[in-house]
């Protein structure tokens, strides 16, 4: 009865407050200019930078189908025929899913690292460490920018914290591998060699040199992509491991052979923002996953150019196949769980095969590999070649 009799004088109380105006500014609200105060605050700004890379169009989800499967050595079959349609350059709409991913979440990276590098150089903390989170910044502007340069050309050139509804105009590719290589170049000098152990994966001096390289060797700028490359493997402190496999666990990452790495997690820190390495459960094998993508009969025969007969040693870490003497897929042995398709491949590389699972998470904790010594001394040979 009490609630009874409680219950309409509020909502009387409700009705006539809708009639007022609410339109008010709360004064306890944090904004880009009070907000921006001490080493906490930089921090804070640093790591939402950080966070970016893990969103679906960078680094999360859809990078892959924009480069590996669109190149010759994945196809897609996928029963989304906008997205199979997508990975053979043929685009529907720019409202494409996909599409909008990969531009709007470059960008928002770039717009996080933005507020960095202009607002942290205010800030009265340690110089050391200021410049440091300001070079980490840069990184993070110029990896989003590669990304944006390689898969569109033409895009806009910001560097500066936006207004809301600002379009300023696309910028040639010219200036956007200039801004690239500054932001490396400026960002080098100030960002450590390593780090302890509580602050492994962020960026280091050798990974902005790395990417430096990669930006130089995409430009067919030879020399200069072999010189940055030449420094990384001779100075840096990387090896390649033992067991090729292991750059792509989650039981193994951020390892020797690791100059770079987007951290992901799994779903029990989803509350607290960040996300997991969603793309194995859109292309890993059929049943455990979507297989939406799939090793093209060409990539799988590389395998056995140089060793004719004898697989590379790499291909058991990168494709499910019906390998002779048998092999697992999730637990259950390929020619059982494809029985009525035995010629089929799967993508197996950055998949939890190994972790006792019966199928693939959304949220995979797998790390994704950007720079690692591996890939370094492949482009340096590529660039001594080339040059």
């Amino acid at each position: 009865r009490l609630q009874k009799r409680l219950l309409t004088p509020l909502l009387a109380g409700a009705m006539l407050a809708g009639c007022v105006d609410l339109d008010l500014t709360n004064p306890s609200q944090r904004t880009a200019d009070t907000f921006f105060n001490n080493r906490d605050d930089a921090f804070a700004a640093l790591i939402a930078s950080y966070h970016g890379l893990q969103e679906l169009g960078a680094f999360g989800r859809w990078l892959v189908f924009a480069d590996d499967v669109r190149s010759d050595i994945a196809t897609s079959r996928s029963p989304w025929t906008d997205l199979a349609n997508f990975t053979k350059t043929v685009v529907s709409g720019y409202n494409f899913e996909v599409n909008i991913h990969l531009y709007q979440h470059n960008y928002w990276t770039i717009g996080a690292a933005n507020q960095v590098i202009q607002r942290v150089p205010a800030i009265e903390m340690n110089a050391t460490e200021r410049d440091a989170f300001v070079a980490e910044a840069k990184f993070i502007r110029a990896l989003s920018y590669f990304n944006l340069v390689t898969l569109f050309g033409n895009v806009p050139l910001i560097t500066e914290p936006q207004q809301a509804g600002t379009l300023p105009p696309a910028a040639t590719p010219e200036a956007i591998w200039a801004q690239i290589e500054q932001d490396l170049t400026e960002a080098i000098p100030d960002l450590p060699p390593r780090y302890n152990s509580d602050n492994v994966g962020r960026v280091t001096s050798w990974a902005a040199k790395a990417l430096l390289g990669k930006a130089h060797l995409q430009q067919r700028e030879w020399d200069l992509a072999a010189t940055q490359f030449a420094d990384v493997i001779a100075n840096g402190p990387f090896e390649l491991v033992d067991d090729y496999g292991d750059n792509f666990r989650a039981d193994r990452e951020n390892n020797i052979e690791s100059i770079f790495e987007v951290q992901f997690t799994d779903d029990q820190v989803l509350s607290q923002g960040s996300a997991g390495y969603s793309a194995p459960k859109l292309y890993g094998p059929c049943g455990p996953a979507f297989c939406d993508a799939n090793p093209t009969e060409w990539y799988f025969d590389q395998f056995f150019v140089e060793t004719p007969g004898t697989p590379d040693p790499r291909l058991d870490y990168t494709i499910f196949y019906n390998k002779p003497g048998g092999m697992d897929v999730f637990g259950v042995p390929f020619a059982e769980r494809y029985d009525d398709r035995l010629d089929d491949k799967f993508v197996k590389k950055y998949t939890q095969w190994y972790a006792g699972r019966a199928d693939e998470q959304f949220d995979n904790p797998t790390n994704f590999k950007v720079l690692r010594l591996g890939g370094v001394l492949l482009m340096h040979a590529e660039a001594l070649n080339e040059g």
